[in-house]
């Protein structure tokens, strides 16, 4: 994998009609932290990578992977080569000529978690997946999670669930901190957390 360039990776379980403005959130996120305090070289800034994994055809073209770079509207030689790319993949695509036999293997897997026991030969390193999944099923302690913690944080404050609340936020704003090295104060602005409720949890970080 690329040391220059900054991957980011969700599985996306139900369609929701934000995924793709989702993305250029995480983009923001992730290139707000690539930068040094008072660095002026934009050109330091990595290259990033946004990978969603999903169920259906978020487009509707029957593909398995859509790669997605700026090109220009007027010219489409005209690329804009920023570094940053996003790549919709979709379980479900249908184009087998386009993609590896491996590749299909792991779409299969991913979608019913079965079936690898015929799909070894051709996909060598789905069987390492598939040793890593049983282990963090085994485990009491790990949960599988398909959403990232602060994507959570928001749909239990959305559906009003109080419990548990308090300490799911500590752990989403530490999260954020840690993930994109951000103070308290820019990750619970992040997580839109309002301003009346941060102070009390300032004091528990």
């Amino acid at each position: 994998m690329d040391n220059d360039t900054v991957y980011n990776t969700e599985m996306q379980k139900e369609y929701r009609d934000d995924l793709v403005k989702r993305t250029r959130y995480y983009q923001s996120l992730i290139d707000s932290s690539l930068l040094a305090p008072g660095e002026v070289d934009y050109n330091n800034i990595k290259n990033t990578t946004i990978i969603m994994i999903m169920p259906f055809d978020l487009f509707g073209k029957k593909r398995y992977i859509y790669t997605v770079e700026d090109v220009c509207q007027e010219d489409s030689s005209v690329k804009l080569e920023d570094g940053a790319k996003r790549i919709f993949i979709n379980t479900h695509g249908q184009n087998d000529n386009d993609v590896s036999p491996e590749f299909i293997a792991l779409m299969r897997f991913i979608e019913y978690n079965e079936g690898i026991e015929t799909q070894v030969d051709s996909a060598p390193n789905l069987a390492k997946i598939k040793g890593r999944v049983a282990e963090i099923k085994a485990s009491e302690e790990v949960g599988v999670r398909f959403m990232q913690r602060w994507e959570e944080e928001a749909l239990i404050r959305h559906e009003g669930k109080e419990e548990g609340m308090e300490k799911e936020r500590l752990s989403s704003i530490r999260n954020v901190m840690a993930s994109f090295k951000i103070s308290a104060e820019e990750a619970m602005d992040a997580l839109k957390i309002p301003k009346s409720d941060q102070n009390k949890y300032m004091s528990k970080l």
